[in-house]
């Protein structure tokens, strides 16, 4: 049976060290997230952020449709002004 050899340092003693941010850079994680990982938190965080980013149901706001919804509806009643100012 082979044994891992555990070299004493920070990133062998701590799974949590390092993230993969990508498979060529690894990220140090600051102190507080290694705290909400190991008390199994950085999922109520998680949701929460999701559920800033959501409307109530759990749909995604996307501002700029929003806003564009709202352009083309005062693009019409505008139209529809000038077409009244005209008759």
């Amino acid at each position: 049976m082979e044994q891992r050899i555990l070299h004493n340092n920070a990133a062998a003693r701590d799974p949590y060290h390092h993230a993969q941010a990508s498979p060529k850079k690894k990220r140090r994680r600051s102190d507080s997230q290694l705290a909400l990982l190991r008390r199994g938190e950085h999922r109520d965080e998680r949701a929460r952020k999701q559920e800033s980013l959501t409307d109530g149901e759990g749909h995604k706001r996307d501002d700029r449709k929003r806003r564009r919804d709202i352009a083309v509806q005062e693009a019409e009643t505008q139209r529809a002004a000038d077409v009244a100012s005209d008759a």
